[in-house]
């Protein structure tokens, strides 16, 4: 699996705070890393017994 940088935040090994695993072009799954704030990075999951994080 290779790893691609998001082009919205950039985020390279050095500042990416997350992950995504998500077919690329080809269809064979790729890693795009995220910064925190991106556009492209999903919010947390939360269970709905959870107590909402600040």
């Amino acid at each position: 699996m290779s790893d691609v940088d998001c082009p919205h935040c950039h985020a390279t090994f050095d500042n990416l705070d997350v992950r995504i695993i998500a077919p690329g072009p080809d269809g064979k799954p790729v890693a795009m890393k995220h910064t925190k704030d991106c556009v492209d990075n999903p919010p947390e999951w939360q269970s709905p017994d959870e107590e909402p994080t600040p």
